[in-house]
C-alpha cells in the first residue's frame, strides 16, 4: 500500500537483500596477479616432484663398471657391451673407451647377464650378476680371439683387483662420477693426478681431504691453499684427461703407496657444487687396480 513500508527479506536461494549494493570487480591487474602466483606455485610443486623422484632413482639403483681387455691384456675400445634384466628381459648398451672401460649408471637392483662383442673376438657372455642398491659391480672381461658369432660364457671375479704380468708394473684404472638429483656428473674433461706417498704428499691429503686415504672437499669450501708445493711433490706428479666417460688410466706404476684425485664439479643456480675427490692404493706385484671415486 502507498506510504506502507514492506519488510525486506534476504533470498534464500539468492543470498541477495532488498537494499543490495552490487560489489566492484576486480580489476584486470588482479585477476593477472593471481594467475602469476597459481603459476609459480605449480612451477615450485613440480621443481620440488622432479627433485624428489630424481633423488629417489639415484638412491635405489646401483652401476656396472668393467674393462674389456685382449688375451694379451691389452684394452678393447669400441666393443659394444649390454646388460639384460632377466626379470623383465629390458636390455641396455653402451660401449668401451679408448681405454677398454664401461660403465651402466642408475642400474636398477637384479639379476642382469651382461653381453661383450667386438670384431675380431668371440662374444662374451657374463651370467648371473647381481646388481644391489647403493653398490658397485665391477665386471672386467677378457675376450678370446675368434668370430663374434661364437658365444663363449666367461667367469669373472668381480672384484676390484686382478692379477697382470709383473714386469710391466701396476696400472691403476678409474672412474670418477657422482649421482645428484637424477643426473650423474663425471670429471669429463677434468684432470685425474696420481701422487706418489711422502710426508708431504700425506699431510697435504689430509689438509684437504681430512685424512689420506678416502675423501672429498667440497666444492663450495674452495680450494686449500698452500705456503709453498714441495718440490718433489710436484715434480713426481703424473696427470692425465678423464675421458667423456669420466675414465682415466695410469700404466706402468711402480709398486708402492699412491694417491688418486680428480675432481667432479658442476655449477648450480647459486653456487658451484661436487668437488674434489681423493681415494688411496697400495700398488705390489703388477696389478690392475680399479678405483671409483668418490
Amino acid at each position: 500500500m502507498i506510504g506502507q513500508t514492506v519488510p525486506c527479506h534476504t533470498s534464500a536461494v539468492t543470498g541477495s537483500s532488498c537494499n543490495h549494493t552490487p560489489k566492484p570487480m576486480p580489476d584486470c591487474r588482479s585477476w593477472k596477479t593471481l594467475a602469476a602466483i597459481f603459476q609459480l606455485t605449480a612451477l615450485v610443486l613440480l621443481s620440488t616432484l622432479s627433485v624428489i623422484s630424481g633423488f629417489a632413482q639415484s638412491t635405489a639403483t646401483g652401476t656396472i663398471v668393467g674393462t674389456v681387455t685382449d688375451p694379451q691384456s691389452a684394452v678393447v675400445p669400441g666393443a659394444t657391451v649390454t646388460i639384460t634384466d632377466k626379470s623383465t628381459n629390458a636390455t641396455t648398451k653402451t660401449s668401451t673407451n679408448s681405454a677398454g672401460h664401461y660403465v651402466f649408471v642408475n642400474v636398477n637392483p637384479g639379476t642382469y647377464d651382461i653381453k661383450i662383442t667386438k670384431q675380431g673376438f668371440q662374444t662374451a657372455i657374463v651370467q648371473g650378476q647381481v646388481v644391489e642398491v647403493g653398490k658397485s659391480l665391477t665386471e672386467d672381461v677378457r675376450l678370446p680371439v675368434g668370430s663374434v658369432t661364437q658365444e663363449i660364457t666367461v667367469e669373472t671375479t668381480g672384484t676390484e683387483l686382478q692379477t697382470l704380468n709383473s714386469t710391466v708394473g701396476n696400472t691403476v684404472s678409474g672412474i670418477a662420477l657422482i649421482k645428484a638429483g637424477g643426473t650423474t656428473h663425471t670429471c669429463a674433461g677434468q684432470s685425474a693426478i696420481l701422487i706418489p706417498d711422502s710426508a708431504y704428499a700425506r699431510a697435504r691429503m689430509t689438509a684437504i681431504f681430512g685424512n689420506a686415504t678416502k675423501g672429498m672437499r667440497a666444492a663450495s669450501l674452495g680450494a686449500a691453499k698452500f705456503e709453498r708445493d714441495d718440490p718433489l711433490y710436484v715434480s713426481t706428479l703424473r696427470t692425465v684427461r678423464c675421458d667423456a666417460m669420466g675414465s682415466f688410466s695410469f700404466p706402468r706404476v711402480p709398486d708402492g703407496v699412491w694417491y688418486v684425485t680428480s675432481s667432479v664439479k658442476w655449477q648450480d643456480a647459486s653456487q658451484a657444487e661436487g668437488g674434489s675427490v681423493m681415494q688411496r692404493v697400495d700398488l705390489r706385484g703388477g696389478r690392475l687396480v680399479k678405483v671409483m671415486l668418490p
